[in-house]
């Protein structure tokens, strides 16, 4: 079993998806282009990495679970936050709503958003469609892929909870401490002139479709809107810690009520690197100062190589959500003054499933950040 197979056994096992969205997820792993760090290393093994749409599958999969599931914000943040901290970033309607559609079009705004949500690292919101437009069956709203948030570029994440309600978020942990922005959402009317509920693009038998010809453009409109917040995420310290076989080099440390995000590099030496280079799978266990711990997964699948100094390296990407995703796990604390982050690999069958219980703690790999 290859770390790409370990990666979604795990996520199998860890948490509820529904089959056709593993279907859809492996899909789009399986065809990701292989790339190569060569800036950063001599001698380099293959890196095929895995997006993360709207962070790790793997943490996040309970966004795709919650959205399917629940109604309001407020009750799908509280599936992986506080309390306390969902009511403190909830901001309700957005401010100075702008419209600007490229088609002349009778359905107006195209999306009202109904509540935001803001921590510094991420902005949630809630959209409806007109319900002239959700009662069409030939009509649908869908947003791009991409928005703008002061000007800049950002992805967009995107889920239809239903055909009125979509609940969407973007990362905007690279703008320091806005506490204004101003945010800009490409929206698409589409015309199908089938009805939308059952519509395949199977191309079988008299009955096939063809989206290039079913669907056309009714409108096209930007809606832009303004919140004003409190960022309350924090940095923690980057740098080189020293670990039992080596050092990790932490090169980013964010943590938010909505998101915690780390990148780091294991910089294994000595006769015993091979073998524990092996042993890390991309499994973690995230601690706080107050013991609360979570279980978390990298979203890349990344390979060894050997950097110019000749450490035996791997990279690690995390962006998960402090309850880790699931409402049954601990939740971390996000004023909290260190995480330690703590590997562990465990057991496979004769099928190479994961064995509950056997999880073993690689502790010689295990290090501390301080978040001030």
């Amino acid at each position: 079993m290859d770390r790409f197979d370990e990666i979604i056994e795990t996520l199998k096992t860890d948490n509820y998806v529904p089959d056709q969205v593993w279907a859809k997820y492996t899909d789009t792993l399986q065809n990701l282009p292989d790339k190569t760090p060569a800036s950063k290393r001599k001698s380099a093994g293959r890196i095929k990495y895995a997006a993360i749409l709207a962070a790790s599958i793997g943490v996040l999969t309970g966004t795709i679970v919650y959205a399917a599931n629940t109604s309001g914000l407020f009750e799908y943040l509280a599936k992986f936050m506080g309390q306390t901290d969902v009511e403190e970033g909830l901001l309700g309607e957005p401010d100075d709503v702008l419209t600007q559609s490229e088609a002349a079009g009778s359905y107006g705004q195209l999306w009202t958003i109904t509540d935001t949500w803001y921590d510094g690292a991420k902005v949630y919101f809630y959209a409806e469609t007109p319900e002239s437009i959700v009662q069409d069956d030939h009509l649908k709203v869908t947003p791009g892929d991409h928005m703008t948030v002061n000007g800049e570029d950002h992805l967009l994440t995107s889920m239809a909870e239903s055909d009125e309600t979509w609940l969407c978020w973007v990362d905007v942990s690279d703008i320091d401490s806005a506490e204004t922005l101003e945010l800009s959402v490409r929206l698409k009317l589409l015309r199908n002139k089938y009805n939308w509920a059952g519509y395949s693009l199977s191309t079988d038998g008299e009955n096939s479709y063809n989206y290039a010809s079913d669907v056309t453009v009714e409108e096209e409109q930007t809606l832009t809107f303004t919140i004003s917040g409190t960022s309350v995420s924090k940095t923690g310290a980057s740098g080189t810690v020293m670990i039992d076989q080596g050092e990790v080099e932490i090169t980013k440390a964010l943590l938010s009520p909505s998101s915690l995000m780390l990148h780091f590099t294991y910089r294994l030496s000595g006769e015993d690197a091979e073998e524990n280079m092996s042993s890390l799978t991309g499994m973690f266990y995230i601690e706080d100062a107050s013991g609360n711990r979570i279980n978390a997964m990298s979203g890349f699948v990344y390979e060894a190589y050997t950097d110019e100094d000749g450490y035996l390296c791997i990279d690690f990407d995390l962006d998960v959500t402090p309850g880790g995703g699931t409402a049954s796990e601990e939740i971390l604390d996000a004023d909290t003054s260190t995480l330690t982050i703590i590997p562990y690999n465990r057991e496979v069958d004769g099928e190479g499933k994961y064995i509950p219980g056997t999880e073993t703690e690689l502790g010689w790999g295990s290090f501390t950040i301080t978040f001030e």
